[in-house]
């Protein structure tokens, strides 16, 4: 995957945007230090800009900061991972019941083509799982696009990098993903 272009931001916003981007895409390794002044001069960035991208990831759950050691891209478990799954279907049905309205024939019939291309994607066998991916995006991010309650909205958010990054991990093997 390409790096995210990010116009008209500032630029601990474009640091935290490809920080970001190389996380969840697995170009930092989990358990993987990351240093500020390293990432300071890849970027030609005063440290600064990177801490404050660098203790935002840590907010959302993608790096862990260990005091006096260093700030580390997180090491999940399994346990982890099926929590964070599980908060996920719990804000999607809460949002699909939250929005009965939004839920129109076209929504539906959009949901039912990107379900049908993902497993269209997996029954061929197709080696392009990227795409799988992005479809699987596409279609949690439109679920929650129905939801109204703001707050769901905003939880559904802090933890869309950390599905992003499950979803780079599994949906890599055709089996998972069939699943």
């Amino acid at each position: 995957m390409d790096t995210p272009i990010v116009i008209n931001s500032t630029i601990q916003e474009q640091v935290y945007q490809v920080i970001r981007h190389e996380v969840v895409n697995r170009v930092f390794h989990e358990g993987e230090q990351l240093k500020e002044a390293e990432l300071a001069q890849r970027f030609n960035v005063s440290r600064s800009p990177v801490r404050e991208a660098l203790h935002r990831l840590a907010g959302d759950g993608l790096l862990t900061i260990i005091p006096n050691r260093g700030i580390f891209v997180k090491e999940m478990d399994e346990k982890y991972i099926i929590d964070v799954l599980d908060l996920r279907s719990l804000l999607e049905r809460r949002a699909i019941e939250n929005s009965p309205q939004r839920m129109s024939e076209p929504v539906k019939a959009r949901l039912m083509d990107m379900r049908g291309q993902m497993n269209s994607l997996l029954e061929k066998n197709d080696a392009d799982l990227n795409r799988n991916a992005e479809l699987d995006t596409a279609f949690h991010n439109l679920i929650m696009e129905m939801n109204d309650n703001t707050f769901i909205s905003e939880v559904a958010a802090k933890i869309s990098a950390l599905n992003s990054m499950f979803r780079n991990i599994s949906l890599r093997k055709n089996e998972r993903a069939m699943q």
